[in-house]
């Protein structure tokens, strides 16, 4: 969840792309690393979002596994607003570490 904030708008008003990417990205390799709590944590391999409309106010992310194989986890995400209209979406792929990386 997440409050918008001066330092996180667009010159609109708006909370960033950025920011909600990053949101997207951290539901998702949330979601993923759930499947596997022994790792030490799970990389983005790849994540293609998608603005739907502004995003203001009280901002929630919510990520899911659409399917997982033994090391690559596929997920979905979508940002919703106060009045749960989904402003952003996202899909993305994250290997899960098997080691934590030097």
């Amino acid at each position: 969840m997440l409050d918008s904030r001066p330092e996180l708008t667009n010159h609109y008003g708006q909370v960033h792309g950025g920011v909600l990417t990053t949101m997207l990205d951290v539901a998702m390799a949330s979601a993923a690393r759930s499947l596997h709590p022994q790792s030490p944590g799970s990389v983005t391999v790849s994540l293609s979002s998608q603005f739907l409309r502004p995003a203001v106010g009280t901002l929630r992310a919510t990520g899911r596994v659409r399917q997982s194989g033994r090391s690559l986890v596929f997920c979905e995400a979508e940002i919703q607003d106060e009045q749960a209209q989904v402003v952003a979406t996202s899909i993305g792929t994250f290997k899960v570490l098997r080691t934590k990386p030097a």
